[in-house]
């Protein structure tokens, strides 16, 4: 094989690889039956491997022959070049982002605190032998932790409730592959943060036998305005929902999903929201307004960001989701390319300005498979500030 055709080879496995990332990223955008996405998992699998294995061999068969062409079955050679169509579009797409990606101009100051909570424990809380060996993994930071400081400049908010801070815990995956003793841990520095606001962005418990973990995790949270939650996808692995949200409400969280939450601050008030879809309903019905005092700031708390249009309709100013995990394994220069997203990894991870609505997407606590790259999990602490004219 020469060179050429190497470099070819590698074009047309990135856009085959790139084709089934997505394909795999939408599929985990649905509410479909866990056990009918776990099936398509599977099958994505065999086709990314067997396709592979097809074009390499046909590849180097072709490369060695002046007419290569000829050796090429056609359905081989069609889905090649649909793959260096993908490769280049891919590729596109990423400049593009990266050109143009801004900081939105209601980000107006953000600080990383790192925390290596490795270092904390006199022996590591990972259990099961699949954790263990992802633990073994060079590299693996999940238990780093990044403190994210953001502040946030807030239509409407009175001057007088400037520095109400909101701490968000996201995708905490009660499963046991990573023991209590680091969410315990976590809850600690949740309360050094002092919160006004603590809101659970959804995927809590995937094990319905970590449900005696929240009196001790959930419940030692402390916030002087409240504690607020919304389910995620992960979360539907417990199989009596009332049940969960009845031990989540347990420890003191209330619930946000499809309702208007009026709060009060200094100087006025606060609306809260919240949006499950589309695992569990109630949120597509919520009433494009507040019942009241319809020009006070409102933030939405969500568990994907895929549902951002749900919140630009209903003039949300802060949107708080977490899902994505941040792509869990990031590439260097590439970043991401797993991504659980009706829009792939657009949103995995960070701050963004959608029309009048900022959007901040946590990379999340933790995960069901304890393997995190280039992608530390992340608490985060939002400080709000009223927006100047």
């Amino acid at each position: 094989m020469n060179l050429a055709v190497g470099l070819g080879l590698l074009v047309v496995l990135y856009g085959h690889l790139a084709i089934w990332c997505a394909i795999y990223n939408q599929l985990h955008a649905t509410a479909w039956p866990r056990p009918s996405r776990k099936l398509l998992e599977k099958i994505i699998y065999v086709i990314v491997l067997a396709i592979a294995w097809l074009v390499v061999r046909a590849t180097w068969s072709a490369g060695s022959r002046s007419t290569a062409d000829t050796f090429w079955p056609t359905v081989v050679a069609t889905y090649h070049w649909i793959c260096v169509v993908a490769a280049a579009a891919v590729t596109a797409r990423w400049i593009f982002r990266r050109l143009t990606i801004r900081t939105p101009h209601t980000l107006l100051e953000q600080r990383r605190t790192l925390w290596d909570l490795r270092r904390e424990f006199e022996r590591l809380p990972i259990h099961g032998v699949q954790a263990r060996l992802l633990n073994l993994i060079p590299g693996n930071e999940i238990f780093k932790l990044v403190f994210e400081h953001k502040t946030i400049a807030l239509r409407g908010l009175p001057r007088q409730s400037e520095g109400l801070r909101i701490v968000q815990l996201s995708d905490l995956h009660f499963t046991g592959k990573v023991g209590i003793e680091f969410f315990k841990r976590i809850v600690e520095l949740c309360n050094q943060a002092n919160p006004d606001l603590v809101v659970l962005t959804g995927d809590v418990v995937d094990q319905a036998s970590c449900l005696n973990w929240l009196d001790q995790t959930l419940g030692q949270v402390q916030a002087n305005l409240g504690r607020f939650y919304v389910l995620g996808n992960h979360d539907r692995r417990v199989a009596d929902s009332n049940q969960l949200r009845d031990s989540i409400e347990a420890t003191g969280f209330m619930p946000l999903n499809g309702q208007w939450h009026k709060l009060e601050i200094a100087g006025g008030c606060l609306w809260l929201s919240g949006n499950e879809l589309p695992w569990y309903r109630g949120a597509e019905s919520l009433p494009l307004d507040p019942p009241s005092d319809v020009s006070a700031p409102r933030v939405l708390v969500a568990h994907s960001p895929d549902q951002f249009r749900w919140a630009l309709a209903r003039n949300i100013d802060l949107m708080l989701t977490g899902h994505c995990h941040g792509g869990q394994i990031r590439l260097p220069l590439i970043g991401p390319i797993i991504s659980p997203s009706r829009f792939g990894v657009r949103f995995a991870s960070g701050a963004f300005e959608l029309g009048a609505l900022t959007m901040l997407v946590s990379r999340g606590i933790s995960a069901d498979d304890p393997i995190r790259l280039h992608c530390p999990p992340e608490l985060t602490v939002i400080e709000l500030v009223a927006a100047r004219a």
